[in-house]
């Protein structure tokens, strides 16, 4: 994997200088080489982490007249298909890497290269003919772009952090984004924290001028809910065969590799399709905290041992403080899921070994994993029944509108409002926030939801259940989950590929049935129900259909254990903090006493960015 990075300097004065200040931020993406492509007022940047076609794959690489050139971070899994199709178009290569494949592709198809892809990427290609910048983020989101616009400069870059070593980098803060991450634990693209600088959002394109003027936003791939029939026998087979192509495709490579191995579902089924396509020996990795209420790492030793693997599995101390302003520093912004400190030290572990990982990430909103989903999926049914007296009204309602509208009004089902669904994804509930606020800034309770506006049609698009999915894929999957993977193994200098968020992946899914995918299972409502029945010839019911785990840490022992608790009122009291400035510190204390971990690690990690930006 890598780090990429661009420069655009609108008044014509640029320095090379700059751009390299921008790239070195990014020296933990790819430690093994860097390399610039400069071209009147604008330059391009890259670090490599060498994967695939590790002597000729050097970057920014140009077509063969010079007239475009490219940074690129990714992985594109069809590309030897894709190389082979546009040899037959009379197009030339020179090396075997996807980056080539990348290049020509839009040299061949223009824009529209996005709609031939299949992986993970982020990339940039300077189109000297054109006299403009085209920027490309993966149709799920897997990897990261963010960029920077002032009246001097545009500029892009794999992370935020990068972004700050940009020429007169003003910090304005966005205090609607603040709302935003303590509702829930992260901010949503296109947001950051800086109003001047936003994400990418996936599957999109932007096309930028060479004076820095962006020109083009533009989505060019959704995911659409539209269930088919077909028997149960059928779909695990088309399960089966589709998530077996999607790992196969996801280990090609030119350096060893391994997985992470949490023993849940996910990584279960990720470890057993390798060892069918590679056979045994495969390198995993799992982590467990002492102290913790969960522990799956018994649940892992398991899964090895069904598939020989080559299994690294560790018991460790950890402590949140000692981790966080490390885990800040990267994240650029506050990124409040404390599931990075793991995540964290997994890649750290795997990192000793290999360059690169297949992970589980992405079944839980492809397949509705979720315990929420549950929840959501009961709530809509209470909710039918709220609003029909029987089953009868309700069959035949919707014909009683369109004969006499006035009499039998249209009736809009709560679960069709993306309003009602929200509050099943937040972490800091609104009451609390009202409370949390100081009177000066809670005018930012009463703006608009942005999300609301950006989803509310799709979401009821997709139907009353697939809409939270929708909702989910999104949102969280990439702006949370993506992201935490992202960061927290590249600051290992960790690649880390997701089979299960594979694009065809994710349209196969959006085609089976809400009702194959949650279930009950001994009287209660479970998800991903399909998906785990692709286990069933390895584990027994003890196995698959357990209560459902994250990746949990003793939290609330770090963070109350005296000492820290110490140090956090002393930061939650400190007048010159951030959280007195925006916050009543009653309510702070009041959280702090009452011992509410997720609110307290979700200030914590604002406190500790706001120290680290503004010292």
């Amino acid at each position: 994997m890598c780090g990429i990075s661009g420069l655009i300097s609108k008044n014509n004065n640029f320095i090379q200088e700059d751009l390299i200040k921008i790239n070195k931020k990014l020296n933990h993406r790819g430690p093994d080489e860097d390399g610039y492509y400069f071209h009147k007022n604008l330059g391009i940047g890259h670090k490599r982490l060498s994967i695939i076609d590790l002597s000729t794959g050097k970057q920014p690489m140009h077509n063969d007249n010079k007239d475009l050139s490219i940074t690129y971070n990714g992985e594109l899994y069809n590309y030897k298909e894709l190389r082979n199709s546009l040899i037959k178009k009379g197009l030339r290569f020179h090396t075997n890497s996807d980056t080539e494949v990348v290049l020509k592709a839009y040299e061949y198809y223009g824009n529209t290269c996005v709609n031939h892809f299949r992986g993970m990427f982020a990339f940039a290609i300077i189109n000297k003919e054109k006299k403009e910048l085209f920027i490309a983020r993966d149709h799920i989101g897997i990897k990261p772009i963010v960029y920077y616009q002032d009246e001097n400069s545009f500029a892009f870059a794999s992370e935020i952090k990068a972004l700050s070593s940009t020429p007169n980098f003003v910090k304005d803060i966005d205090y609607y984004a603040i709302d935003q991450y303590l509702t829930y634990q992260y901010i949503p693209a296109p947001r950051t924290i800086f109003n001047n600088v936003k994400k990418l959002l996936p599957g999109h394109f932007m096309v930028v001028g060479f004076d820095g003027l962006v020109k083009v936003n533009k989505k060019y791939w959704d995911i659409s809910f539209k269930p088919i029939t077909k028997s149960n026998k059928d779909w695990l087979r088309c399960l089966s065969q589709e998530i077996k192509e999607s790992v196969k495709k996801h280990m090609v490579s030119d350096v060893e590799f391994g997985a992470f191995l949490s023993g849940g579902i996910d990584s279960t089924l990720i470890v057993k399709y390798m060892t069918e396509l590679r056979g045994e020996g495969i390198k995993t990795y799992t982590i467990g905290f002492k102290d913790s209420k969960v522990d799956e790492t018994p649940w892992a030793t398991k899964v090895s041992k069904k598939y020989k693997t080559n299994h690294t599995s560790l018991l460790l101390e950890g402590n949140a403080l000692d981790i966080l302003p490390k885990l800040v520093k990267h994240y650029g912004e506050p990124f409040g899921d404390f599931s990075s400190v793991p995540t964290f030290y997994v890649s750290q572990i795997a990192a000793k070994d290999v360059k690169m990982v297949l992970s589980g990430d992405g079944a839980d909103e492809a397949f509705a994993g979720y315990s929420h989903y549950p929840g959501w999926k009961e709530y809509k049914n209470t909710s039918e029944e709220y609003l029909y007296k029987n089953n009868f009204v309700k069959k035949w309602y919707p014909l009683a509108n369109l004969i006499r509208p006035k009499k039998y009004p249209k009736i809009n089902n709560p679960c069709s409002v993306l309003d009602n669904y929200l509050p099943w994804r937040q972490r800091m509930v609104n009451a609390k926030r009202e409370k949390l606020w100081k009177s000066k800034y809670s005018y930012i309770l009463n703006l608009p939801n942005e999300l609301v506006y950006n989803y509310q049609e799709s979401f009821a698009k997709n139907g009353e259940f697939s809409g939270s999915q929708y909702f989910d894929i999104k949102t969280f999957l990439p702006s949370c989950i993506l992201t935490k993977v992202d960061i927290a193994s590249m600051m290992s200098s960790l690649e880390v590929r997701t089979p299960l968020t594979d694009k065809r992946i994710y349209e196969l899914a959006a085609t089976i049935p809400p009702e194959l995918l949650i279930n009950k299972e001994n009287g209660t409502w479970s998800g991903k129900h399909i998906f785990k029945k692709l286990l069933e010839p390895d584990f027994g019911d003890d196995f698959i259909y357990r209560k459902k785990q994250g990746f949990e840490i003793p939290l609330d022992k770090w963070l109350f254990e005296i000492e820290n608790l110490k140090t956090i009122k002393e930061r939650f009291n400190n007048p010159k903090s951030i959280l007195n400035e925006l916050f009543n510190n009653q309510f702070l204390n009041e959280l702090l006493m009452e011992k509410k971990t997720y609110d307290v690690w979700l200030l914590l990690v604002l406190d500790e960015w706001f120290c680290q930006e503004f010292n």
